[in-house]
């Protein structure tokens, strides 16, 4: 968002506090690293938008490669599968 605009909710478009304000990014990493490669602000929310928002309430990742084969397996036998 540039600098100069107002602090206002990017859904609703309700003027409030910047402190109350959260900003939605996207980051862009290279597997396996802490650099960012790119990053913006994709919009600002307030706390009670910030609760209906698909991001916000999405599941934790967890396809290929976030786990190792061996972590699945002892995962399998706990639940019993």
């Amino acid at each position: 968002m540039p600098h100069y605009s107002e602090p206002k909710c990017g859904v609703c478009h309700q003027l409030t506090s910047k402190v109350r304000l959260y900003a939605k990014k996207v980051v862009f990493t290279k597997v396996g690293s802490l650099n960012t490669v790119r990053s913006r602000t994709r919009l600002w929310i307030c706390n009670t938008c910030l609760e209906d928002d698909p991001d916000w309430n999405a599941e934790a990742y967890s396809g290929p490669g976030h786990t190792s084969p061996a972590l699945e397996r002892i995962e399998e036998r706990r639940a019993g599968k």
